[in-house]
């Protein structure tokens, strides 16, 4: 949450705030839950065993 909230320019807090408020809208429980909605809807991306997204140049990291 914290590397989240710091490129949004906002607190851990209020990240995970609307974290929490998403799933309850969605019926979702675990954060697992979450992840696997985003993925499976398109809304993140998983990368290959041993690629991290912290270690892909700058313009291609993405949160997941």
């Amino acid at each position: 949450m914290k590397e989240v909230a710091a490129a949004l320019g906002l607190s851990p807090r209020t990240v995970e705030t609307h974290k929490y408020q998403i799933m309850e809208t969605l019926g979702l429980k675990t954060t697992a839950d979450l992840i696997r909605y985003a993925i499976e809807q398109g809304l993140a991306r998983t990368y290959p065993p041993g690629i991290a997204a912290r270690s892909l140049p700058a313009g291609r990291r993405e949160f997941y």
